[in-house]
C-alpha cells in the first residue's frame, strides 16, 4: 500500500489511537497495575465534589490520609440511598465517580470535611500524535493495533486482508489467554483490610478491582 491514495495520515493516526485504546483495555484487564498511579485530593467542609486528574480512566480506590495512616473508603451505591448516611465527620464518607472526560468528578457523601484523600486510579490510554511517539505493548502486544490498522487500510482499498486477519487472530488469542488467566487468578484472591477506627458498622471489606 505504499503511496496509497485511499487513506490519509490523519485517518491512520485516528485508527491507530482507537486500536490502542482497545488494547489498553485488554492490557489493564490482564494486569491491573498497568497504568496505575495516585492523585491527591484536598477537601474542604461543605464541598461534596471535586475534579479528578486529567488522565483519569478508572478508579481502584480512595483513601483518607491522616498523618502516616490511611483509611480506605467504600464506594457509594444506589442501595445506600434507602436510608440517610451518618453526618458525623468521625465516620468515613463514601464516594462515587460520575461524568465523562473533563467533566468527571468524585463525589463524597456525607461531607468529606477538611482532609487529604488519595485517589488510586488507572490512567487513560496514551494518545500518539507525533511520528516519534511510542507505545509499550508489553510482550509484543503492540502488534495488535498495528495489524488492526493494517487490516482496516487494506479493507478500505478493497485489497486482500485475510493473511493479516489470520495473524491478528493468533495475537488476539495470546492477549485473550492472558486476560482470562488474570481473571482466574483474581478469583482466587481475597484481600481484606480491617480499619481500626472510623467505624461504619462493618469494619471489613473486600477490595475489588
Amino acid at each position: 500500500m505504499e503511496n496509497t491514495q485511499f487513506v490519509t495520515d490523519a485517518e491512520i493516526n485516528a485508527w491507530l489511537n482507537e486500536a490502542l485504546c482497545e488494547l489498553w483495555d485488554k492490557m489493564i484487564r490482564a494486569d491491573p497495575d498497568i497504568g496505575y498511579t495516585t492523585g491527591a485530593i484536598t477537601t474542604v467542609v461543605g464541598t461534596p465534589s471535586y475534579t479528578v486528574p486529567a488522565d483519569f480512566y478508572k478508579h481502584r480506590g480512595v483513601d483518607r490520609v491522616s498523618g502516616n495512616s490511611r483509611f480506605p473508603l467504600q464506594q457509594f451505591t444506589q442501595a445506600d440511598r434507602v436510608g440517610p448516611l451518618p453526618t458525623s465527620r468521625e465516620v468515613l464518607p463514601r464516594f462515587v465517580i460520575r461524568g465523562n472526560g473533563s467533566n468527571t468528578r468524585i463525589w463524597f457523601d456525607p461531607d468529606p470535611g477538611a482532609y487529604s484523600y488519595t485517589l488510586h486510579y488507572v490512567t487513560a490510554c496514551p494518545v500518539l500524535t507525533a511520528d516519534a511517539d511510542t507505545f509499550d505493548g508489553i510482550d509484543g502486544w503492540e502488534k495488535w493495533p498495528i495489524l488492526t490498522v493494517a487490516i482496516t487500510m487494506l479493507n478500505k482499498e478493497k485489497s486482500d486482508s485475510r493473511p493479516l486477519q489470520l495473524e491478528l487472530k493468533d495475537v488476539n488469542a495470546t492477549v485473550t489467554t492472558a486476560v482470562n488467566d488474570s481473571r482466574n487468578s483474581e478469583r482466587e484472591q481475597d484481600i481484606a483490610i480491617v480499619r481500626p477506627s472510623f467505624r461504619r458498622g462493618n469494619s471489613r471489606r473486600i477490595l475489588d478491582w
